[in-house]
Formats: structure tokens, C-alpha cells, sequence
């Protein structure tokens, strides 16, 4: 039947409920088939489609476990909740009915420290996951054959991110891996090697902003966190530091809203979020203050926080981001959960939420069922060291790389790595030109701030050597004028005293004159004219002393010319 029959958006609805396997079998039907499928499978909204679905219907759980006692021979399984919740749902409800004893590890206190002995329930088993032996699938994962212990570190639609632990000289490294598709990409070197002790948390996010998947780890510093972030897209690592140190022993970030989220110490413990676009760390206010803060998780689509003190209570955020909408949901006393938490420190994680309201946490190496409807819980004997959830993808990573076989055509697909890692590098070069266009454009105007202060400073320096010059020419002016002044009050002070015997040697003179002058004046009128008067032919008039003054020393020319004239003449 050709698919061409098909209305295409039946046909689309209908390849996307299939398990990526089938579709991919698809393409060897026919040719149009195989054009059809090819289409669907590089069109991104197919792809999206595809994963939403799976990741309502069919989510996984992906174990990383270790078999006998080499740490290197490590197996990763997977295995589909709706057959654990078959298996494990019908135990805890025996176990609510009090009809079966449910196998239960024993567990040992010496007052401190909470040990669990399974040494009963697999020593005579080769493989961990005893509890769930027909329900699970070996996988078959990229560097197998390494001999290195392999770490689940974080899973993000569809695709595991893995941390290969290298030990003595070994390196380590990261690697992503798609196991429906089975490609896989190892991660550039990161800037350091890592021991499992020195990381405080991880993550594995998609970035639908960017287009971009990223993976970041981080490490304790002294009072804050050293973040070091890998870019898919850029296939480069960078780093940013956070006030925050993280030392719940839960690392996995969890993601919810668009932000991954845990638990920080910073003056207290605290929940903080990250920004997958914005790589911006913000705190979220707990339920309340002094609240022994042990786990950050996912309950009934709510964000929830577990906190201890006797007993654990679980809190869910009803608004996000709503400090007012926290609500108290469950109180946990059963014994198997409470002592796995020694000193408010555990590795407790919310794993999945059934239908009915169980909860699954992993507490490595167990996995944990809890029923808070009834209290009760059980520890299943599947055993293993990380834990993640998975759901089937047809996301690729473009890298042309697969476990266990190469591609029909490796050079056709090298060849398109090659044109997507060049286009990669084009945009890259293109965003660093812009870059570095803003970077000269703000090196110019500081050069150029530079050059106006400097000029600034020289003018301000010459104006002040001026203002010196100045002020010391002022100053020399000063003392002359100062000096000048001196001399000329000196000389006043002469000149006055001058004048003043000038003005009285005058006046002596002008007073002999006047005596003089009234003597003749006698001497010729025969003493008949009074002072200030004088007599003109028959008449005498009286005058002021200015004009009476003026007057006679006229007349006294005329009478001393008369007598020298008579004296000359008698002589």
C-alpha cells in the first residue's frame, strides 16, 4: 500500500505513535516510503511530535548498574514504568493488604550511619536488577569495550549524557548518546578532569532559544561555585561563576518550567533556579525559614521540597513561583524512608509519580516505592549506581557516529558533519566579527576618551603652571607696589612737612608785607585812612581784605615808585 493513499496527516499521526525502531524500518518498504519517512524524520516538528508523544506514553527508566565485583563491567538497562508499575504496584498493594511478606532488605543502625545489607538477596545472582529480571533491556552504548565505569549524567528528550570515569592515568571524559537511534557524540576535552567527589552538580538541558543542547557541571570553590558549561552547537566549553556552593548530595539538576532547580547553601539553604537562556541563578523562597532542606522534586506536576526533622514532609508549590502557595501534602514516618536520611543528608530522588499516587525515589544503589495513601513502602531488589528517565527520540546529534556499525554512506555523512560543523563555524565567525566590530567601535571611543582627557590633563596642567606664573608675577607686583607705596607715603610724609613750613614761612611774609604795606599806607596818607580803606581823589571807600590787599600793593608799587623817583631826583 503506498502511503501516498493516505491523507498525510493521518499518515504523520500514525508514524509518529511508532517506536523509533519501526519507523526507521519504514524507509526499506519502498522507495516511496523510504522519501516519505526521509522527509518526516528531518522535519523538526515531526521530530517534536514524535517525543511528545513517547514522553507522555512510554517513558523509560535507564539504569546504570555494576555486575559482580569489577566496578569496570558496567551494564545499562532499560526498562518501561508501565511494566514496573505491573510488578512493583502489585507488591505495595500486598504489602498495604498485609498478604504476602514483601522481601525487605535488613537494615542496621549503629547509631549514626544507616548501612543496608543485600548481600541475602544477590549472592547468587550475576545480574542487580534481580527484582525485575524479564521486564528489562540490556543496551548496547557507545565505548562498551573501554573498561570504564559509565555514570548516567543527566537525559534530555531522548538523548543520555554519560560520564566515563577514568581512574589512575585514564582520562575521563562526557559523551551524548541516543539510544533508539544509537548515535552518540563524545564530548570535546573538558577543561579539567573531574573525580566523582569534586562535582557538586550537573545537568543535560535543550535550549530552544538557541536551538542549542547544553550540558554543565560545576564545582565548589570557597565561598562559591565554578560553573563550567559545554555547548553542543558551538562544540565548546566557557565558564561563569555563582555566590551559591550546592552540597546536597542530590546533583542532577531538575528541570521544571523552563529552569533547572536545587537545593544551595549560601547564609542558608535555599532553592535556586537557572535560566537555561539567560544562565542567571534565582532563589526561590522556601516554605518557611529554618526548614531542614533535604530534596528538590516534582509531585503531581507542582514543585515540591522535602525537608526533615523527626519525620519528612513533603511541600508542593501550587503557583509557581508563588512563595504563598506552598502547601504541606504528605507527612512520611515509615521507618525505610526516615533512616535514609542520616545527618539531613541523603541521595533521595523523586523519580516518577504512578497514577494511583505512589511514589519512586532512587536512593543509589535501591530504588524506594512509596505509598502515602497508606504509609507503606518497599525496597525492590533492583540495584544500580545512576538512574535516569528516558523517552524514545529521533533527535540527532549530527554527528555521523554509531555503536556498533558505521553509516550506509560514511562519506556522504562526513561529508554533511563537515558542511554543519563549517555552517556552525560560519555563524560562529560571523557572531565574532559583530563581536569584535563592537569591541574596535568601543576601543575607538575609549582611544578617543583617552585623547580628550589627556588634553584635558595638559590643559589643566598649563593653566595651573599660568595660574603659578601669574600668581608669582602678582606677588612680584605686589611687593613693588607694596615698596612704591612705601617710599611715596615717605615722601608725602617729606613733602607735607615741606609744606608746611612753606605755608608758614608764607605766611610770616605775607604778615611783614601787610605790616609794611599798613606802614607806608600811614606814611603817605598821613595816618588819616583806617586799615582796609582807601581813598580815591575826594572820596574813601572801605574794602574787604582780598581787594584791600590788592589795592594797596598797587598803590605801595606806585608809592614806592613816586618816592624812588623823588629820592633819584634829589639825589
Amino acid at each position: 500500500m503506498s502511503l501516498s493513499n493516505i491523507p498525510s496527516d493521518i499518515s504523520k499521526l500514525i508514524i509518529s505513535r511508532l517506536p523509533v525502531k519501526s519507523v526507521l524500518a519504514c524507509k526499506c518498504v519502498c522507495k516511496s516510503w523510504l522519501k516519505v519517512v526521509y522527509c518526516l524524520i528531518s522535519d523538526p516538528g515531526f521530530v517534536q511530535m514524535h517525543l511528545d508523544f513517547h514522553r507522555e506514553n512510554s517513558t523509560r527508566l535507564m539504569l546504570g548498574s555494576i555486575v559482580g565485583e569489577d566496578v569496570n563491567d558496567t551494564l545499562i538497562h532499560s526498562v518501561g514504568y508501565d511494566s514496573l508499575a505491573s510488578l512493583l504496584l502489585r507488591k505495595i498493594e500486598e504489602e498495604n493488604n498485609n498478604i504476602n511478606d514483601v522481601e525487605m532488605p535488613e537494615i542496621k543502625d549503629d547509631g549514626n550511619d544507616v548501612e543496608v545489607d543485600y548481600s541475602s538477596s544477590s549472592e547468587n545472582s550475576s545480574s542487580t536488577l534481580t527484582g525485575i529480571d524479564g521486564y528489562t533491556s540490556q543496551m548496547d552504548y557507545p565505548f562498551k569495550d573501554s573498561g570504564l565505569p559509565v555514570y548516567l549524567f543527566g537525559s534530555c528528550n531522548g538523548i543520555l549524557c554519560l560520564w566515563y570515569d577514568g581512574r589512575d592515568d585514564q582520562d575521563n571524559f562526557f559523551c551524548l548518546w541516543n539510544p533508539s537511534t544509537n548515535e552518540y557524540k563524545r564530548i570535546c576535552e573538558a577543561p579539567k578532569r573531574y573525580s566523582y567527589s569534586d562535582i557538586t552538580l550537573y545537568a543535560f538541558v535543550y535550549d530552544p532559544t538557541a536551538d542549542d543542547y547544553k550540558f554543565l557541571i560545576a564545582e565548589n570553590t570557597e565561598m562559591e561555585s565554578l560553573v563550567r558549561l559545554y555547548s553542543l552547537g558551538s562544540d565548546s566549553w566557557r565558564r561563569f561563576l555563582t555566590p551559591y556552593t550546592f552540597v546536597s548530595p542530590q546533583k542532577s539538576g531538575l528541570l521544571f518550567n523552563g529552569d533547572l532547580h536545587w537545593l544551595a547553601l549560601q547564609t542558608h539553604y535555599t532553592i535556586v533556579s537557572l535560566g537555561i537562556t539567560n544562565e542567571i541563578f534565582n532563589e526561590i523562597q522556601p516554605p518557611s525559614a529554618g526548614l531542614q532542606l533535604i530534596l528538590v522534586g516534582v509531585l503531581e506536576d507542582c514543585l515540591c521540597v522535602l525537608d526533615e526533622d523527626d519525620v519528612i514532609d513533603i511541600w508542593a508549590m501550587q503557583v509557581y513561583g508563588d512563595p504563598e502557595s506552598w502547601t504541606k501534602r504528605y507527612t512520611i514516618t515509615n521507618e525505610i524512608i526516615t533512616r535514609r536520611v542520616p545527618c539531613h543528608c541523603t541521595n533521595l530522588r523523586f523519580m516518577w509519580s504512578f497514577k494511583d499516587g505512589v511514589i519512586l525515589f532512587t536512593d543509589a544503589p535501591d530504588l524506594v516505592l512509596y505509598d502515602p495513601k497508606y504509609g507503606s513502602a518497599i525496597v525492590p531488589r533492583i540495584y544500580h549506581v545512576s538512574a535516569e528517565n528516558y523517552s524514545e527520540s529521533l533527535v540527532s546529534l549530527n554527528s555521523g557516529t554509531y555503536v556498533g556499525k558505521r553509516t550506509a554512506n560514511s562519506s556522504y555523512t562526513e561529508l554533511g558533519n563537515l558542511k554543519h560543523r563549517n555552517s556552525v563555524l560560519e555563524a560562529r565567525i560571523t557572531e565574532l566579527e559583530a563581536y569584535n566590530a563592537e569591541l574596535r567601535t568601543k576601543l575607538h571611543e575609549s582611544q578617543v576618551a583617552q585623547k580628550e582627557l589627556e588634553e584635558s590633563k595638559k590643559d589643566d596642567v598649563e593653566e595651573i603652571a599660568m595660574t603659578k606664573k601669574n600668581g608669582r608675577k602678582r606677588k612680584t607686583e605686589y611687593q613693588y607696589d607694596t615698596r612704591w607705596a612705601s617710599k611715596a607715603v615717605a615722601s608725602m610724609s617729606s613733602t607735607a612737612g615741606e609744606i608746611t613750613n612753606f605755608e608758614d614761612e608764607s605766611l610770616t611774609v605775607q604778615q611783614r608785607a601787610e605790616k609794611e604795606q599798613a606802614e607806608l599806607v600811614l606814611l603817605q596818607t598821613g595816618g588819616t585812612l583806617e586799615p582796609y580803606q582807601i581813598k580815591e581823589g575826594s572820596k574813601t571807600h572801605s574794602r574787604s581784605k582780598d581787594t584791600y590787599q590788592t589795592m594797596t600793593v598797587k598803590t605801595l608799587r606806585d608809592l614806592l615808585k613816586e618816592r624812588f623817583d623823588g629820592e633819584r631826583k634829589e639825589g
